[in-house]
């Protein structure tokens, strides 16, 4: 992975580097960006699930309705293909999801996450427990290029909001200048210098995301918040 991203940066810093005159990001006016009450809207998001936003807007589903092999009813299912757990079935709708199928047939969603930090973060074995039971049964899979770990926030799994796009960093921003912000709360990853992270700003897309498929960019950032407090952290990968 690090050796990834070190290519990855090493490519694309050296373009950036050769493009002479280029504007700074922190002088650009980034006013045609921003989004009014942005924070009213992210609270409009469903909040039927405690660590994904808009599951149906975000994770895998099938394009239209199909049936769902556990109440056999047509509805907007989740793509259960994409699952390492490799269930029998391969449809399941939110009703189904929310109203425990996954747990009674103990089907995990296979999302990835460091478990010896969150071991180390929760230590009470009764609330991991339950934790992890509304992890794993009730948590759509979200999406990644390379597989990554669900981040861990205040003693929580973080709660994923979207797919970002440069909309949601100059909303969220406030008084504070895009890019400073962008950096803030881009996810630090051990030995790297975080420093030439920030030519990554400018990857941010410029077209609003408003499903999976309109962030079907080479470059993803996924923004989560804090379950407990006002904290974001953005994560991203590259294909």
């Amino acid at each position: 992975m690090f050796k990834f991203i070190s290519s990855f940066l090493k490519n694309d810093i050296e373009k950036v580097q050769s493009v002479e005159d280029k504007p700074n990001p922190r002088e650009m006016d980034y006013s045609d960006f921003l989004i009014d009450n942005y924070e009213k809207i992210l609270k409009q998001g469903s909040q039927k699930y405690k660590y994904f936003s808009e599951p149906l807007k975000y994770s895998y589903t099938y394009d239209q309705k199909v049936n769902c092999d556990f109440c056999k009813k047509d509805a907007i299912c989740f793509d259960l293909s994409h699952l390492s757990s490799e269930p029998t079935e391969s449809s399941v709708c939110e009703s189904c999801v929310l109203g425990g199928e996954f747990e009674k047939k103990e089907i995990c969603f296979s999302n990835d996450y460091d478990f010896e930090k969150f071991e180390s973060c929760v230590q009470d074995l009764d609330q991991r427990k339950e934790i992890e039971r509304v992890f794993e049964y009730y948590t759509p899979l979200r999406p990644t290029w390379q597989d990554g770990y669900w981040p861990i926030l205040d003693n929580d799994f973080g709660h994923f909001i979207k797919i970002a796009d440069l909309f949601d960093i100059v909303s969220l921003a406030g008084d504070l200048n895009p890019v400073d912000f962008f950096l803030s709360i881009l996810e630090k990853k051990e030995n790297i210098d975080f420093e030439k992270f920030e030519y990554l700003f400018e990857y941010l897309p410029k077209t609003r995301i408003t499903d999976l498929k309109s962030g079907n960019f080479d470059t993803s950032f996924y923004l989560f918040k804090s379950t407990k407090k006002e904290k974001y952290l953005l994560i991203w990968d590259a294909n």
